[in-house]
């Protein structure tokens, strides 16, 4: 089947200009979307309810709100209590209220980025955040609400984070730590306590007690670290369902499809996310994970979900000579 080109040549216009300004490598997107929730709104939640210090070290830091995440992949210890597994099962949750509205906001503050987009982008704000949470649009319009890095990825990095020696979780920390603060960009509360959690399968050895095993340490960590990002705006996107089906745990990146050059460029956030992980790839021995890739006499494409819907298949023509992604 011949890969086709999901995308259009607008003539440019302010908000074609903004969506361009969004896919420039060099441009830094916002801590805390202000449509998620204000300073004050973000200190309540740091401070009341969402972090707990341990008593006795401040060094352990746990997750108290535990019903804020779409999907979840819990991991455990072996039966030795000595090494953290995977787990089956995937606990379905609905997108939440947050993420919806940060994924909104992004769409109205930085333009559409694919057709999708593009016709929430058309109801106006206030109609679009109504029509995404009545989760009636997704379906009428065949889309979904997308990973731009898979959560199967994200635990079994996490897992394999955790298994490392403490010589190696040493040397892997500052990679991790990136891709930590990118998949939380614009969520800095997520991002403060994210990077504890991480802190906390660093220093499991240290931390291990007669009651709880470093392995234990590491189990709390990862699983409110997976609950965490996956309730972050960060990771998400609207795009194309079936596409997002097919991608499975591969990176589903989210392109400007709109931008007025020959290849779509990516977002920063899906390019951050793509380097993150080959930085974590290079010191911790974990497998490389790239997007799905074709090549014909057109060009380079990597399968995305915001390209729409070809049979199944949606793609973007890329230049890989430029980039990783």
């Amino acid at each position: 089947m011949p890969l086709q080109l999901q995308k259009t040549q607008p003539v440019p216009d302010s908000k074609t200009a903004a969506a361009n300004d969004r896919s420039s490598a060099g441009i830094a997107l916002p801590a805390v979307s202000p449509f998620q929730f204000s300073k004050k709104e973000g200190a309540q939640i740091a401070s009341a309810s969402a972090v707990q210090m341990k008593a006795t070290s401040g060094a352990v830091v746990q997750l108290q709100v535990n019903n804020a995440v779409a999907q979840r992949y819990p991991v455990e210890v072996d039966p030795g209590k000595t090494f953290v597994v995977l787990t089956n099962g995937r606990p379905a949750k609905r997108t939440t209220k947050p993420v919806q509205e940060a994924i909104i906001d992004d769409i109205f503050t930085y333009g559409a980025m694919n057709a999708h987009e593009k016709k929430l982008e058309a109801l106006g704000k206030v109609k679009a955040l109504y029509e995404l949470r009545s989760n009636n649009w997704l379906s009428t319009n065949n889309c979904a609400i997308c990973h731009k890095n898979s959560i199967d990825d994200v635990e079994n990095t996490l897992v394999n984070f955790a298994n490392k020696s403490a010589t190696v979780k040493v040397n892997m920390y500052a990679q991790m730590e990136n891709w930590i603060k990118i998949l939380t960009t614009r969520d800095i509360t997520a991002q403060v306590m994210g990077i504890a959690f991480l802190k906390n399968i660093l220093d499991s050895a240290t931390n291990a007690t007669a009651t709880k095993t470093s392995a234990e340490i590491c189990v709390d960590a990862v699983n409110n670290l997976i609950e965490l990002i996956d309730a972050s705006s960060s990771n998400y996107y609207i795009g194309d369902a079936g596409t997002n089906s097919s991608i499975q745990s591969k990176p589903d990146p989210h392109y400007n499809n709109f931008a007025t050059t020959t290849e779509a460029p990516p977002t920063p956030i899906s390019k951050g996310l793509y380097d993150a992980r080959v930085g974590i790839e290079s010191v911790g021995g974990l497998g490389h994970l790239s997007p799905v890739r074709a090549k014909d006499s057109t060009g380079d494409w990597i399968k995305n979900s915001g390209a729409g819907d070809v049979n199944g298949h949606g793609w973007s023509v890329v230049d890989l000579s430029k980039g990783n992604v």
